[in-house]
């Protein structure tokens, strides 16, 4: 059962690690493709931005997975640190991302 949760957790992460490279290449066709203007600009940021959210997203459940295999209380605290960082980067670019309200 272990050898399964590792596992599924790692193509977990590799899911992740795929959905950053794809982002990050799609954000940079209006660069290549010669529209450089602050409108693509912004739109290359939110696509890769909103890459990085999803990312998170899964490498997040895949450690999630990969506390049901931790057998000592520095690897838990290490998970929590972990975790919580991802958390509060997840947030701030989705606050980054949120349009500004006028009011």
């Amino acid at each position: 059962m272990s050898e399964l949760l590792a596992l599924l957790s790692a193509a977990i992460t590799a899911a992740g690690a795929l959905l950053i490279l794809l982002s990050a290449v799609a954000s940079l066709h209006p660069l290549v493709s010669g529209r450089f203007t602050d409108t693509a600009l912004d739109a290359m940021r939110r696509r890769f931005a909103g890459g990085i959210i999803g990312a998170l997203g899964l490498l997040t459940g895949a450690t999630l997975l990969k506390t049901l295999l931790l057998e000592s209380w520095s690897a838990l605290g290490l998970f929590a640190l972990i975790f919580t960082l991802r958390l509060l980067i997840k947030r701030s670019l989705g606050q980054a991302l949120r349009p500004a309200n006028p009011h």
